[in-house]
């Protein structure tokens, strides 16, 4: 079994805070959760470099929903939401 799934699916950064991503977690018992487009949301400009980052917040009340990823230079970032036992806070190993 994967330790990580990544789904083309949001997580909690959905409308609802309840995307795909985490029902296929909670169905599945590991943790989910990525997304190639963006639901909701505002981040600040990434710069094109690989590895640039951002913050995703909901427009009204300014809550962390997700973050942005540039994986290399020039091309789109992923947007990497919540989803089920995923969470943006750094874990120790």
């Amino acid at each position: 079994m994967p330790d990580l799934l990544f789904c083309d699916a949001h997580g909690y950064a959905h409308p609802r805070r309840l995307g795909l991503a985490s029902h296929l977690g909670v169905y599945r018992t590991f943790p989910i959760g990525c997304a190639k487009s963006l639901l909701v949301g505002t981040h600040k400009s990434l710069p094109q470099r690989r590895a640039a980052d951002a913050l995703l917040d909901e427009k009204a009340g300014g809550e962390r929903i997700g973050a942005v990823v540039r994986t290399c230079a020039g091309v789109n970032p992923i947007y990497v939401s919540q989803g089920h036992r995923v969470s943006l806070e750094p874990q120790s190993a």
